[in-house]
C-alpha cells in the first residue's frame, strides 16, 4: 500500500484516480481560485487529507455527503458503508 499520494496542480473540482485512493495520506497541492470538491471512490476506506491549497476542500463520494478540510489543515477521514465521507478529527 502506498503511504502518500501527492495531488499537485489542483485548480478546481477533482476526481481522485483509483491508484491514488490506495494511499493513506492524500496531499492536496495547487492554487485553485475557489473552494473545490475532491471526489473519492465509494468504498470503505480511512485516509488522512493534508490540504496545502489556499482554499477549503470538500471531500466526498459521487453519491454521498462530504466533509470539509480547511486550508493548511490535516483531517483524518473515512468513507462509511452508506458512501458518506466523515471526519474523525
Amino acid at each position: 500500500m502506498e503511504q502518500l499520494a501527492i495531488l499537485d496542480g489542483i485548480t478546481g473540482d477533482f476526481v481522485l484516480p483509483e491508484r491514488a485512493y490506495r494511499a493513506t495520506i492524500l496531499s492536496l497541492q495547487g492554487t485553485p481560485a475557489a473552494p473545490f470538491t475532491l471526489t473519492v471512490p465509494n468504498c470503505l476506506a480511512q485516509f488522512t487529507v493534508n490540504n496545502q491549497t489556499p482554499v477549503r476542500a470538500t471531500v466526498k463520494t459521487a453519491g454521498g455527503t462530504g466533509a470539509e478540510v480547511l486550508s493548511g489543515r490535516n483531517s483524518l477521514m473515512f468513507v462509511d458503508t452508506a458512501g458518506n465521507v466523515n471526519t474523525v478529527f
